[in-house]
């Protein structure tokens, strides 16, 4: 790889002032995603602003998305108050792949300022058979937006855009239309010819009479109706309409599959009329099994089945709508995914539902989502980890690999499945023939042994490729994630994979020596000679291990390696990847993992509590096999005189724990502390917000909740809720050393409940966040119920009671402690309750809560620990 770096340092004669840096990063291409065979630019920028003064060291490394490159290019710099730092990088075209290049200043050891920028150099993928693809994109804003997303989707190989018309903006008052946003959308679809689904969603608020969360149902049918016969009439080249969306969610639709089957017999025949290639779509059900279920059945008691052309579903859950088909008689209804997203860390999971559904008869999945803005941190923290690209463009860690499955996917005609035990493979027909395959493990398996009939080209979920020549017949590929393979047929082989890396002995530290097993395994009738080769990041200071071997039929040999990765200053990712030749050079099998590398030393701050006051505590993991001498300097951010340090010597293989007293003011629960950890090769900066939750075991005041500020008032989810001139909680907590205890007295004039258990929380329930997992637990016909979310919960025996007398419901709850160990002064647990109210209907309307808003997913992980004290 060829890198060109002309560097100049600019320094500006303005007084500097102490403000937060800027970084900036111009690029020749439009979010760094070159198709065009030519390199990506980029300029670099770093604004100091007074944030930084003295020598610093500027590092700009070059990777691609496992954290794999080369070592960081590094120059001195006396960086002056107002100083500008700038660089030019130019990455050549024959570098293809997705990268990730990090720009990065330390200062005495310590990294004191570091941004990422993304980017892809890509060959464009043609689409073979655009109208037949089984791939589509959400795309929000496309009016907005599609100027600059059309031509990389289209350079994906991407052809089907789901896109929102909005009834609220086309129709704003009665009678008087604004087709500005389909208009825009449609232009720009023709232009780029692409297949598009218009979603008709959100109606105005003069077509409404009970405003909820989406907007609300029309009141008058037909207006609605009207206006999709008008937007079918205009766009005749959108021939796929979607009535509404998620309808079986309440804060989208209310009344259920009843009320939504009258909708769809105004609205279909009206789309029809204006357009009659239209096909006509139920607006896809949610991800949960139980509100997707129950909202069919309705449909099909309603008879609205002549009303809609495509059964339309969101996420997950297959199996339950092939079922749903089957037993409704529907087998030859068309089947389509129109919202399937997993988020970047389990972006193979997108190609699991994608590939599996497709086997299954789904005729097009949707991915969700291209782009949104995000300002926010709830937006960041909710649309994050599903976007293909950032708020500037640049490709995300989804990008690659719904490149990879589109890519692999196009011109696909068939996809059967022929899986064995827990190996899932899939066998693919295409307009040039074939036969292609995909396949990954259910079981965790990292890799897999396949008879194979010839050379065969094996591609992962990024795009990476390989060819493998068969020993005597058998290849070892990987299963962990995805796996596409070409150029002759195969079929599953030993239970043994022939190479595959293990689980490293300690953790990985940077600049430290660090062993991983790897097992080999010759399942031929004849002996094996040859060698593997374990790589890491070509940047490490011991990258590679080579082992020559030498294995009779059917033996086994475990192996352990050693590497060492060079020091850098905070955590990281990295691939292992382990390749098994044969005696004459043909490589005929590999593996891959994925680690995280951590510091020699690294801490978390946390509340704590000594001799009843509180406390900051660093708890300070040392995974390294050898006693190291640190020192640690706290402060507490805004007061100077609050700082305190101390040297500390860190046992082997063990967490030590060092206190500082933040002296809080009386009464204060709640502060920020800061902390340095100083140690032989590196320096380590951790920030927190604390809250000093204190639960004794007796005598602790109660929790009670009545107020309007108990609930999220800002959340529109709070449409027609009666709130707090109906409900109120008093709850206490406890604990001995058997239970984390709970009772809460709930006062409600009327409780709802759902028979099913796994929608407790849609009615009057309560939901508990204990030590991250999640629990739902009410009264329904049945008794008291507990439904647990999370499958490690299944273990715990949790003893729970639910008993309702006069307009009071009592909740009781005891929760042991996970690891079975008795419960003792300073343990601390993430704990947080919600009170669901539903006011009669079919879906809660409302909650309130008490420490963090857990009715929200994304509150959930920043829930505050509790600390136990004594008395």
């Amino acid at each position: 790889m060829k890198v060109l770096l002309p560097l100049f340092l600019a320094v500006a004669a303005a007084a500097a002032c102490a403000a937060e840096p800027v970084f900036s990063c111009r690029g020749n291409v439009p979010g760094n995603i070159q198709f065009a065979a030519g390199p990506v630019r980029l300029e670099l920028r770093f604004e100091n602003r007074g944030s930084l003064a003295g020598e610093v060291t500027e590092l700009v490394r070059l990777a691609d998305f496992h954290g794999n490159g080369e070592a960081p290019l590094r120059r001195r710099v006396m960086m002056e108050p107002a100083g500008v730092l700038e660089r030019e990088i130019v990455i050549p075209a024959e570098r293809r792949g997705a990268f990730r290049l990090t720009y990065s200043l330390m200062r005495n050891g310590e990294l004191v300022f570091s941004r990422d920028v993304t980017g892809a150099i890509l060959e464009p993928v043609k689409a073979l058979d655009p109208e037949n693809s089984p791939i589509g994109m959400y795309c929000y804003n496309l009016h907005w937006n599609g100027k600059r997303e059309l031509p990389v989707l289209r350079n994906m190989g991407i052809s089907w855009i789901r896109a929102n018309l909005s009834w609220g903006r086309s129709e704003p008052e009665r009678g008087r239309f604004d087709w500005k946003q389909g208009d825009d959308s449609s232009r720009l679809l023709k232009e780029y010819g692409m297949h598009a689904m218009f979603n008709l969603v959100y109606p105005p608020r003069w077509a409404v009479d009970r405003v909820n969360m989406y907007g609300g149902n029309p009141a008058d049918f037909g207006d609605y109706a009207a206006f999709a016969a008008r937007a079918a009439a205009r766009y005749l080249h959108i021939r796929h309409w979607s009535i509404w969306n998620e309808p079986d969610a309440e804060s989208h639709w209310e009344g259920g599959g009843a009320e939504f089957a009258r909708l769809l017999k105004a609205t279909a025949p009206a789309i029809r009329a204006a357009n009659p290639e239209a096909k006509v779509l139920p607006g896809g059900v949610t991800g949960s099994p139980a509100l997707a279920e129950r909202f069919y059945r309705e449909l099909q008691r309603a008879g609205a089945r002549p009303d809609f052309d495509i059964y339309e579903y969101h996420y997950r859950n297959i199996g339950l709508h092939r079922r749903l088909l089957r037993e409704f008689g529907w087998r030859d209804m068309p089947l389509w995914n129109t919202e399937a997203a997993e988020g970047a860390e389990k972006a193979a999971q997108l190609v699991r539902e994608t590939v599996s559904g497709l086997a299954a008869g789904v005729e097009r999945t949707f991915i969700f989502l291209y782009a949104i803005p995000m300002t926010r941190p709830e937006e960041f923290e909710e649309f994050g980890p599903v976007v293909m690209v950032d708020n500037d463009g640049r490709p995300t860690g989804n990008f690659p690999v719904v490149y990879t499955m589109s890519r692999q996917l196009n011109g696909i005609r068939e996809c059967r499945e022929l899986s064995s035990g827990g190996l899932r493979l899939f066998s693919c027909r295409y307009r040039d023939g074939g036969p292609r395959y995909i396949l990954w493990s259910s079981t965790g398996a990292r890799a897999a042994t396949l008879k194979c009939g010839g050379e065969l080209r094996i591609t992962d979920a990024t795009g990476t490729e390989s060819r493998l020549v068969p020993f005597e017949g058998f290849v070892s590929v990987p299963v962990s994630e995805v796996t596409y393979l070409d150029g002759a047929e195969v079929t599953p082989a030993a239970e043994r994979a022939m190479a595959e890396i293990g689980t490293p002995r300690t953790t990985p530290v940077f600049g430290n020596e660090f062993e991983i097993p790897l097992s080999f395994h010759n399942p031929a009738p004849g002996p094996f000679h040859g060698q593997a080769v374990l790589s890491a990041s070509p940047d490490w200071e011991a990258a590679t291990a080579e082992i020559p071997l030498t294995l009779a039929p059917g033996e086994r040999r475990e192996v352990l390696c050693r590497l060492k990765p060079r020091r850098l200053a905070d955590r990281a990712e990295t691939r292992l990847t382990l390749q098994l030749y044969r005696e004459d050079g043909a490589l005929t099998g590999c593996d891959t993992r994925d680690i995280r590398l951590t510091t020699a030393l690294d801490f978390t701050l946390r509340p704590a509590f000594r001799w009843g006051e509180p406390r900051v505590r660093a708890d300070i993991a040392n995974p390294t096999a050898s006693p190291i001498e640190a020192s640690i300097r706290f402060r507490v951010p805004g007061s100077p005189e609050k700082t305190a340090a101390m040297p500390v010597t860190l046992p082997a293989l063990a967490t030590s724990h060092v206190y500082f007293d933040p002296e809080p003011a009386e009464g204060e629960s709640r502060g920020e502390a800061e902390a340095v950890l100083t140690f032989p090769g590196g320096t380590v900066r951790r920030s927190a917000k604390l809250n000093w939750l204190a639960l004794k075991p007796a005598g602790n005041p109660p929790v009670i909740l009545q107020e309007r500020s108990d609930y999220i008032a800002p959340s529109r989810i709070l449409f027609q809720w009666d709130g707090p001139s109906d409900l109120s909680v008093k709850a206490n907590l406890d604990w001995d050393e058997r239970h984390f205890k709970l009772t809460a007295d709930v006062t409600d004039d009327v409780h709802s409940a759902d028979p099913d258990p796994a929608l407790l929380w849609q009615r009057d329930s309560m939901q508990l966040w204990f030590d991250g997992m999640l629990f739902d637990l009410g009264l329904n016909e049945r008794g008291a119920v507990l439904f647990r979310h999370d499958k490690k919960s299944a273990g715990m025996k949790i003893p729970f009671s639910v008993v309702r007398e006069g307009n009071t419901t009592r909740y009781r709850i005891a929760f042991p402690k996970p690891d079975g160990s008795p419960w003792k002064e300073n343990d601390t647990v993430r704990f947080a309750f919600i009170v669901n109210d539903a006011d009669l209907g079919a879906e809660r309307k409302g909650w309130m809560y008490y420490l963090s808003d857990i009715g929200d997913p994304r509150c959930r992980p920043a829930t505050p620990e509790i600390t136990l004290v004594k008395e």
